[in-house]
């Protein structure tokens, strides 16, 4: 998987993210979850047939990243990660590319130019 998702050919781009090295840490039987360590946070996944501690490579597409300037609440989604921005790059049409350092584990997230304006996000930003 590519960090610079202007690279890959058209047709994969939206395909392109991250690959985190992550370890299981236990499982949540009674949602079905198994929850993941990283360097970015636990990551909660649909339930993996791996016993606690087995290595896990995971790839976040950067489609699926979402970016909040205030902690989240009211959302589905289970995975909330702290961060600094790393970079800014164009992408394709009206999007850009953020990367995204969370404790050294870097995330990539392919939003619009106007959530980017809207948020006020900018190199170095958390």
């Amino acid at each position: 998987i590519m960090q610079r998702l202007d690279l890959l050919p058209a047709e994969e781009r939206g395909e392109g993210g991250a690959v985190l090295d992550t370890r299981v840490l236990r499982h949540d039987e009674s949602f079905g979850m198994t929850v993941l360590g990283s360097p970015a946070g636990e990551i909660r996944v649909p339930r993996l047939a791996r016993p606690a501690g087995t290595p896990v490579r995971l790839r976040i597409r950067a489609r699926d990243v979402m970016i909040a300037t205030e902690e989240p609440v009211g959302l589905s989604a289970l995975n909330i990660l702290a961060g600094t921005i790393t970079a800014v790059r164009p992408g394709v049409g009206p999007t850009v590319e953020i990367a995204i350092d969370c404790n050294g584990a870097i995330v990539l997230a392919r939003i619009t130019e106007q959530s980017k304006h809207t948020l006020r996000l900018a190199l170095g930003r958390r």
